[in-house]
């Protein structure tokens, strides 16, 4: 899940109009901890991101859910055809 947990954890930091500073300063961390985080350049432990996600009043879970891409819901189920107009399945991605 690379760039998954310190982008969200970057927007929710953000939305609430907090500085790294200011962020790492109310948990208790050192704003560089806050930076390598949002980097994913280090992975919170998970009583780090307990911590995180009460803060900032959101459940752990959301920090790890990753959205299915548009493209992929797009596709899930659908029949190409082929150059003979022959049915392909997406899912299988077997053209």
């Amino acid at each position: 899940m690379p760039g998954v947990i310190g982008a969200k954890i970057k927007k929710a930091r953000t939305e609430l109009g907090l500085s790294q500073a200011a962020f790492a300063g109310a948990l208790g961390f050192s704003s560089e901890f806050i930076s390598l985080l949002e980097a994913d350049k280090r992975a919170p432990s998970l009583s780090t991101l307990n911590k995180i996600a009460a803060y900032l009043k959101k459940d752990v879970s959301s920090f790890l859910e990753e959205k299915e891409g548009a493209f992929n819901i797009l596709l899930r189920g659908a029949t190409l055809k082929g150059p003979g107009g022959e049915g392909l399945d997406a899912a299988s991605r077997s053209f």
